[in-house]
């Protein structure tokens, strides 16, 4: 699965900070495979935030990064606070929650 390439591809890359990783996973390609695949799941497909933790969860342990417990709390070290608990539904704070509700979740 792409989106499962794309999180270890981000999270092996040593040149980007934590703020950086937790910047690109907001273009993670999550919905990719539901937009190729309408025919099986309805042209009028839209996904809860609870039912995209499921499928991060899924991209996470797919990806296999070793690493990952370390660099959550790095991103969570250099988070604000705003980031971290913004309930205006900014792009960045929606990423950020996501991320930690689904590592809470495994």
């Amino acid at each position: 699965m792409k989106a499962t390439n794309e999180f270890k591809t981000i999270f092996s890359a040593s040149n980007l900070s934590p703020l950086e990783k937790l910047y690109s996973l907001q273009s993670l390609s999550i919905m990719d495979y539901f937009k190729t695949n309408l025919k099986h799941f309805g042209s009028d497909l839209v996904l809860t935030q609870d039912e995209n933790i499921h499928i991060l969860a899924f991209i996470i342990i797919q990806s296999s990064v070793p690493d990952l417990a370390s660099q959550i709390e790095l991103i969570t070290a250099f988070a604000s606070e705003y980031m971290q608990e913004s309930s205006d539904g900014c792009e960045i704070s929606r990423t950020y929650l996501q991320l930690i509700a689904c590592i809470q979740y495994l």
